[in-house]
């Protein structure tokens, strides 16, 4: 989820709010709270079942596929089929 997101302009408009967060808790975010950030950022105001739901859904199928390409998932998954 956090591959998808970071191609999105919204997540690149918060990686100095990422930073600064960062400094302030003297660690490093935890995806979820990366996640309800970028929740914020793009205004929903939905559960986190629907965040997904509707960011893999927008997302285009060959962004998807390099993704899964990248983290060697897509070749397990036409195992599958």
């Amino acid at each position: 989820m956090l591959a998808i997101l970071s191609g999105s302009r919204a997540f690149k408009s918060l990686e100095r709010a990422i930073n600064i967060l960062c400094v302030d808790l003297g660690r490093k975010l935890k995806p979820k709270e990366v996640i309800y950030l970028a929740m914020a950022a793009q205004k929903f105001w939905g559960n986190l079942e629907g965040f997904y739901e509707m960011m893999i859904m927008r997302t285009p199928k060959w962004k998807v596929e390099k993704v899964l390409k990248r983290a060697r998932l897509y070749e397990k998954m036409e195992e599958l089929f």
